[in-house]
C-alpha cells in the first residue's frame, strides 16, 4: 500500500473584544479557530488511486476559563478509483469548564470490504464483499469529579450488502448479519482523563467504559451486549521523548452480527492488519509507541503491540497472539492545539498498512 498526500493549508482566526485602557492586554482571553485543509491523494490495493480532503477544526468553546478543553470537528472525504465513497467526520466537544464532553463519529462509506471468517484462521484466504454502511458514534458525558465524566453512549450501523462473492460464506446467508439490517444500541459511558492535552499528551492516564446492549425495542435487527474497556498511560521520559501504553479488552455476548464482533485492525487496534482480519466474541491487545521530535512541526513515533481474539468457551492457544511493529511520521497542523497529522506505517503477520489520520492511535 503506497500513500502520497498533497498540498496543505493552514490559518487561525482570532477574534478579541475591545479591552480598556486600564485593563492590561495579556489579561484577555481570546477566542480561537483553528482549521486546517488537506487535499491528500493516495493508492491502496482496495481502493486504487484515490482522491480526497481532509480537514480540522480546532476550538475552545467559552473564553477565560482554564479547565475547558479544546474541542475538535474534523471531516475526512474520498472518492476512489473503484467508484467507493468515505466519508468520516470524527469530533470531541467540551462545553465551557468543561462540563460537558459529546464525542462521537458520524460517517457514510460505499467500499469493499474483507471478510477472513470468524476466529483464529491461519490462513490469508479470504472474500470481498461491497456495502453502504451508515454509522452513528455518540457519547454524551457529564463532569462529576476532577477528572471523571459519566454519561450515555449510542451506537448505530445500518449496513447495505450490494456484492458477495459467489460461493463464499457470506453468500448464502449462514452468517449472522450477512444480510441487510441495523445495528442499533443504548447504554453507559465512563471516562476518566487526566492528560494534560487530549491530541498529543506528555503525561496523563485515560481510560474509557463503556456498556451497550442492542435490542429490538431500540430498532436493531439484533440483540446483544457489549463491553468495551480501554486504558492508556503516557509518560514523559525525558523533555524529547514520551511513552505511551494502551490496553483494550473487548467482550460481547447474544446474537452479534459478524460486524460487530472484536476484531484486531486499523490505525487504533494494532497497526498493520486489514480491518477485521480477525475477529471474534472477544478482543484483548497491549501496544506501546515512543514518540520524540525530529525538527521544525516534525515528529516521528516508533511501535509494537500484541494482541488476540478469542472464544471464551474454547481454550485460549499461544498461537492466537498477534504482534505488530512500525514506524511513523507526525506533522504539527495547528500549534496552539497541538494536534497533529499523522503518517503511520505498520506490519503484522503476513499483513500490512498504511495510516494516515488526524489524530494520534492512542
Amino acid at each position: 500500500m503506497a500513500v502520497l498526500a498533497v498540498s496543505f493549508m493552514s490559518q487561525t482566526f482570532a477574534s478579541q473584544k475591545l479591552i480598556p485602557e486600564s485593563e492590561p492586554l495579556d489579561s484577555i482571553p481570546k477566542r480561537k479557530i483553528s482549521l486546517l485543509a488537506a487535499p491528500i491523494v493516495f493508492y491502496t490495493p482496495d481502493t486504487r488511486w484515490s482522491l480526497g480532503l481532509v480537514g480540522v477544526s480546532g476550538f475552545t468553546w467559552g473564553t477565560g476559563n482554564p479547565q475547558t478543553k479544546k474541542s475538535n470537528i474534523n471531516l475526512g472525504l474520498s472518492f476512489t478509483q473503484r467508484k467507493q465513497i468515505l466519508l468520516h467526520m470524527p469530533f470531541q466537544v467540551f462545553s465551557p469548564g468543561s462540563k460537558f464532553w459529546l464525542n462521537g463519529e458520524l460517517g457514510f462509506f460505499r467500499y469493499v470490504y474483507y471478510f477472513y471468517g470468524i476466529g483464529n484462521r491461519q490462513e490469508n484466504e479470504y472474500e470481498n464483499y461491497d456495502a453502504d454502511l451508515f454509522r452513528i458514534r455518540l457519547n454524551a458525558l457529564k463532569k462529576i469529579g476532577r477528572h471523571h465524566f459519566l454519561g450515555l453512549r449510542y451506537v448505530f450501523d445500518h449496513f447495505d450488502f450490494t456484492r458477495f462473492k459467489e460461493g463464499g460464506e457470506l453468500i448464502d446467508g449462514s452468517v449472522r448479519g450477512s444480510r441487510d439490517g441495523s445495528v442499533s444500541g443504548l447504554g453507559l459511558s465512563f471516562n476518566y482523563d487526566s492528560r494534560d492535552n487530549i491530541y498529543y499528551p506528555a503525561k496523563g492516564l485515560f481510560t474509557e467504559s463503556q456498556l451497550i446492549a442492542a435490542d429490538r425495542l431500540l430498532g436493531s435487527d439484533f440483540s446483544y451486549a457489549a463491553l468495551y474497556l480501554s486504558a492508556t498511560r503516557i509518560w514523559s521520559l525525558h523533555s524529547r521523548l514520551i511513552l505511551a501504553v494502551n490496553t483494550v479488552q473487548h467482550f460481547t455476548v447474544g446474537q452479534v452480527p459478524f460486524h460487530q464482533l472484536p476484531f484486531l485492525g486499523t490505525a487504533a487496534f494494532l497497526r498493520g492488519y486489514i480491518l477485521g482480519r480477525f475477529r471474534d466474541n472477544m478482543m484483548s491487545l497491549v501496544q506501546a509507541e515512543l514518540r520524540f521530535p525530529l525538527f521544525w512541526r516534525f515528529k516521528a513515533v516508533v511501535f509494537g503491540g500484541v494482541g488476540a481474539v478469542y472464544d471464551p468457551l474454547e481454550p485460549f492457544k499461544a498461537s492466537y497472539l498477534r504482534p505488530n511493529a512500525g514506524a511513523g511520521l507526525r506533522f504539527l497542523a495547528v500549534r496552539d492545539q497541538n494536534l497533529h497529522i499523522t503518517l503511520d506505517y505498520g506490519i503484522g503477520y503476513r499483513s500490512s498498512g498504511v495510516y494516515i489520520k488526524a489524530l494520534e492511535a492512542f
